[in-house]
């Protein structure tokens, strides 16, 4: 089935680069029509909204619970970035 409409297109877009998208996004990235939508994207806002600094989180294998504080931040990221093209590609490259 062909998509037909930009916002058909735009939901399609986002499933693609992220981990699927709310009505709110949709519309969000939706607005300027499907070219604006690939253009918010690909030029992610350089702030992404996160306080948390994983850098002072230890992976050594005797500190199990930091790399399950650790696993619990990525998949929250995942799940409410602003950027999600550039966090399904450093999950992409993490291996």
């Amino acid at each position: 089935m062909a998509l037909r409409t930009d916002r058909e297109k735009t939901a399609h877009l986002l499933r693609r680069f992220g981990l699927g998208a709310s009505e709110a996004e949709i519309e969000f990235y939706g607005s300027g029509g499907y070219e604006k939508a690939v253009e918010r994207l690909l030029t992610p806002p350089e702030d992404d909204g996160f306080d948390i600094d994983p850098s002072g989180i230890r992976a050594d294998l005797e500190k199990r619970l930091d790399m399950q504080t650790l696993t619990y931040w990525w998949v929250a990221r995942l799940m409410a970035t602003k950027a999600p093209l550039r966090e399904r590609m450093a999950l992409f490259w993490h291996d």
